[in-house]
């Protein structure tokens, strides 16, 4: 069974054999040398006639409860002054108003975007939205995708 001890260093949970009791060992995660305990935290043994007297007396079964045929007084739940005497209840009548939510403002419209003027200045420029341009960059990864499938396909027949 391991003897079970945290470094005085760096507080880490150790284990070691119980025949390393007493020596003296490096900590794996800080390197101080640390003494191993032994495994009852000194050299004498441990009187275990208490803990053997508090088991005994747990395991003895505990006095069955008389069990009356009638309750003594008929049951009806407890009020809560029983069990809060100092705790004043709170009806509706006085109870605080119900809180408005503040409004909150809305953001300002975005601007306008600008618009590219069509010249004849650009004949040789392709123009294209973002969204055009996205869905040609997708529509090209997904065509090499499958040109290098197939090629892959072919060169593993032969």
């Amino acid at each position: 069974m391991p003897i079970r001890f945290r470094c005085g260093a760096c507080s880490k949970l150790l284990g070691i054999a119980t025949r390393k009791a007493g020596t003296d060992i490096a900590c794996p995660y800080c390197a101080v040398t640390i003494t191993v305990p032994s495994l009852a935290g000194n050299d004498e043994p441990v009187d275990l006639s208490e803990i053997d007297e508090l088991l005994n007396e747990a395991a003895a079964p505990p006095p069955s409860p008389t069990i009356s045929s009638r309750p003594s007084r008929p049951l009806s739940p407890p009020s809560p002054s029983e069990f809060m005497p100092n705790v004043e209840l709170v009806t509706q009548a006085s109870a605080p108003p119900p809180v408005r939510p503040v409004p909150v403002p809305l953001p300002p419209p975005p601007a306008p975007r600008k618009e590219i003027p069509r010249t004849a200045d650009m004949t040789g420029y392709i123009v294209m939205s973002y969204t055009r341009v996205t869905v040609l960059v997708i529509a090209v990864a997904v065509m090499l995708f499958v040109a290098f499938v197939a090629g892959y396909r072919m060169a593993s027949r032969s």
